[in-house]
């Protein structure tokens, strides 16, 4: 088992000349900032990626806005409740909150948030989950996977095809992709909660929310 922390530039990746049909002829490139994550690879070829996010609830309240940044921290969480009354909180890289609050109600430790993905693989700017009305994806191709979609599965059979972008989106759909169109805008993490046909423990996006995943 290989356990590593990344906080590198990754360089554009060519992918001409291989893969999917349904891309362009055109050199297609992606530029991605693979930042401080925990990947702890296997021995069977995946690996689980986890980062820092905003507790769903506090004091019964669903969380509403998350910015989490690309170093890992988590830079806002935001609950608001029926009385008017709000809850803020931010988290540092190792997961502690920055300014120990008040309100009790408010945790001192951020929860994280993992996944497993084929190796080589990890979470597209360090973002759990992706607003699908406002990410479009380059050359998007469905692709089927045979026992049940994963984002292990999933990356694993974008990785085949020769892409470099792979996302899960409404439990079964595993979608391949060569960059995004416009600014992927990222969404509460709580957005992607439908389970995988793959493997329940796991989340598959949502019906307006994806996981995107960039080839390391």
């Amino acid at each position: 088992m290989t356990v590593r922390a990344l906080s590198r530039f990754q360089m554009h990746l060519n992918i001409s000349g291989h893969g999917s049909s349904n891309a362009s002829s055109k050199d297609m490139h992606l530029l991605s900032l693979v930042t401080l994550a925990l990947i702890i690879t296997s021995a069977d070829g995946l690996a689980t990626v986890c980062r820092f996010v905003c507790p769903d609830t506090v004091r019964g309240s669903t969380l509403l806005l998350e910015k989490l940044n690309i170093d890992g921290s988590v830079g806002d969480c935001f609950w608001f409740q029926d009385d008017n009354n709000a809850h803020e909180a931010s988290f540092d890289v190792s997961g502690d909150e920055l300014v120990p609050s008040a309100d009790s109600e408010v945790p001192t430790r951020a929860p994280q948030s993992c996944t497993t993905v084929a190796d080589g693989w990890s979470l597209l700017f360090n973002q759990v989950c992706y607003n699908t009305a406002k990410t479009l994806l380059k050359n998007d191709t469905i692709v089927s996977v045979a026992d049940g979609n994963t984002p292990a599965a999933c990356t694993a059979a974008c990785d085949a095809l020769g892409f470099v972008l792979a996302g899960v989106k409404a439990g079964s759909e595993c979608h391949c992709a060569t960059g995004t169109t416009s600014g992927a805008i990222p969404t509460p993490h709580i957005g992607c909660n439908i389970p995988c046909p793959g493997d329940t423990s796991l989340t598959c996006g949502g019906l307006a929310a994806i996981e995107l995943f960039t080839k390391s």
